[in-house]
């Protein structure tokens, strides 16, 4: 831990906890898609981006 806080904190060449952290979020983040595409693929929805678009496009109510 010594070696990652010396790093973390510049004294020393290497990878920070944070670069090292951000491809394991990457991964997490793309299965979380994946599972949305499978969830709107399997209720008629071509992708996210058609729902999102739809909306988007969608009446708004009056205030």
């Amino acid at each position: 831990m010594v070696r990652a806080a010396e790093i973390d904190g510049g004294q020393r060449p290497g990878t920070t906890s944070e670069e090292s952290a951000e491809p394991k979020g990457l991964k997490r983040e793309n299965a979380e898609l994946r599972r949305a595409d499978e969830i709107f693929d399997e209720n008629g929805v071509r992708s996210r981006h058609e729902s999102v678009g739809l909306l988007l496009n969608a009446p708004r109510p009056e205030r």
